[in-house]
């Protein structure tokens, strides 16, 4: 194996060249072989690549590495917000223990609230 000058985090304009059950192969604008696995397409759930990508599609993806035969890997869902799920940042009230599900609660319906704005 020989390491690829690539930095982590490039983005790439790849061509989608087959997809399978579990990721899809692209080829680079300089011919070289890339392959995204489906855990690096969504943060959600994915029943079926076809639904996201089709064959001759171009995409760009970014550059995370290569596997020990020198394919590039990718990910799809780094340059898609969409596809990157949203940490909440919520702390329980440690003042009153006794209320923490109602502050749960509270909270939650406030960031539903924003969501649908």
């Amino acid at each position: 194996m020989h390491e690829k000058n690539y930095k982590e985090g490039t983005v790439f304009l790849c061509k989608v060249t087959s997809i399978s059950k579990n990721f899809f192969e692209v080829l680079t604008s300089n011919k070289e072989k890339g392959v995204v696995y489906i855990n690096d397409v969504s943060d959600y759930y994915v029943t079926n690549l076809n639904n996201l990508v089709n064959i001759g599609d171009i995409v760009y993806l970014t550059y995370k590495g290569q596997n020990n035969n020198d394919i590039l890997l990718f990910s799809f869902k780094e340059n898609r917000s969409l596809f990157l799920r949203t940490p909440f940042e919520f702390e329980l009230d440690k003042i009153n223990q006794k209320n923490d599900f109602q502050n749960l609660f509270d909270f939650t319906n406030k960031e539903i609230k924003k969501w649908k704005k």
